[in-house]
């Protein structure tokens, strides 16, 4: 229910025009003007988008925003919660989800990993694997008609294994990037705070260490450097010398630098670019310029993993 949501737009940390986009977003998708013509009535009244980019760079997150903003409860679904090994079940439970979210209205139905229900359609595919597509499709077909339609948000790391027909009920696509040297110093200072912090840590240099993370990155990033310290404080042989007050210091940052690596590959990042040409040309050219032109803080950086090494 709307009243269980508590992230707002201010929360995701995303680029400014994406999040700007989305709001304009839900605002056409409860607009209601009055045409004579029926064909642009429905070309104007959005129904639906979908998010796709890296894993952990924010989708999830932003639908539950999307939800809060527009006063709509939020029904989340994925493979795992409707898929089954009987002929014919997941085509209900598909049915069976638009039904609820009509009935919850306004409601964001929210599908998360698309790509492992409603693939590319091949010519080897069963007769069941087809079903579940097309019942997807039927369904967004469907919306135009109804006024209690809901918002449908679907999710998605590999855009590229969809079928063209499912990019057709869902027009608006929305590229999620990694974060830029901006966004990672704002999602570092929601995980570290000062008080945690020894004085020589600084979170804009740790933001230039980190490019190329993505936001779920940089948690266990921040996780991993905190568990250093615990790991340190529990080795101590004494209770004197251990302290139940969290300080991490540079040293705790930079062996979690070394264990915490980009959990998206080069390969995974071209695949993206590739997508994003053919559907958010404008997208990509911005996401290539992220960090571009920035002297990046190197050798502040290395002063400070020297310092680390010889405390």
């Amino acid at each position: 229910m709307i009243d269980d949501i508590e992230t707002t737009f201010d929360d995701v940390i995303i680029d400014e025009e994406t999040k700007e986009t989305i709001k304009h977003m839900v605002s056409l998708s409860t607009f209601k003007p009055e045409a004579a013509s029926e064909s642009l009535l429905k070309h104007i009244h959005i129904s639906g988008a979908m998010f796709y980019g890296p894993p952990g760079t924010g989708k999830t997150h932003l639908s539950r925003a999307i939800a809060k903003a527009s006063g709509s409860s939020m029904l989340s679904i994925d493979a795992a919660t409707i898929e089954s090994k009987w002929v014919g079940e997941t085509e209900k439970s598909i049915k069976a989800a638009f039904s609820v979210a009509r009935k919850l209205h306004p409601c964001v139905l929210f599908i998360d990993e698309v790509d492992s229900l409603f693939y590319r359609r091949g010519c080897g595919d069963k007769s069941w694997e087809r079903s579940r597509l097309a019942q997807f499709l039927s369904e967004m077909d469907g919306l135009s008609k109804s006024d209690k339609a809901p918002f449908v948000v679907v999710a998605t790391n590999r855009p590229q294994d969809l079928d063209d027909a499912f990019y057709r009920r869902l027009p608006h696509k929305i590229f999620f990037k990694l974060p830029d040297l901006t966004s990672r110093a704002k999602i570092l200072k929601i995980y570290l705070k000062k008080e945690d912090l020894d004085p020589q840590v600084d979170i804009e240099t740790l933001a230039t260490a980190t490019k190329g993370y993505s936001g779920s990155d940089l948690r266990s990033f921040c996780a991993m450097a905190a568990m250093t310290w615990a790991i340190e404080q529990t080795n101590k042989v004494s209770a004197e010398e251990r302290s139940n007050k969290m300080n991490l210091t540079v040293a705790h940052f930079a062996k979690a630098l070394k264990k915490i690596r980009p959990s998206v590959s080069p390969k995974n990042l071209q695949d993206f670019a590739e997508f994003a040409k053919r559907y958010n040309p404008e997208t990509i050219e911005n996401a290539l310029a992220d960090d571009a032109g920035r002297s990046a803080p190197w050798g502040k950086m290395e002063n400070m993993l020297l310092r680390a090494k010889n405390p």
